[in-house]
């Protein structure tokens, strides 16, 4: 039998950044972060899900 995993984890990093208020701060992070200049590794692992679809056309799917 074939399965399909889907493998899914949740990882977090923390960053000092400088800005002068909010708006200036979340318009950094985001240039920073399309940049590649934020990168999560290795990071902090959080969270792992393994999504199983046991049967791709039917949609029977197992998460664990």
């Amino acid at each position: 039998m074939e399965y399909h995993v889907t493998i899914e984890e949740t990882v977090s990093d923390e960053f000092i950044i400088e800005a002068n208020n909010i708006d200036e701060l979340k318009d950094k992070v985001n240039k920073m972060y399309r940049n590649s200049e934020l990168i999560l590794e290795p990071g902090n692992l959080l969270e792992t899900k393994f999504f199983i679809q046991e049967d791709k056309d039917n949609g029977v799917n197992i998460i664990y």
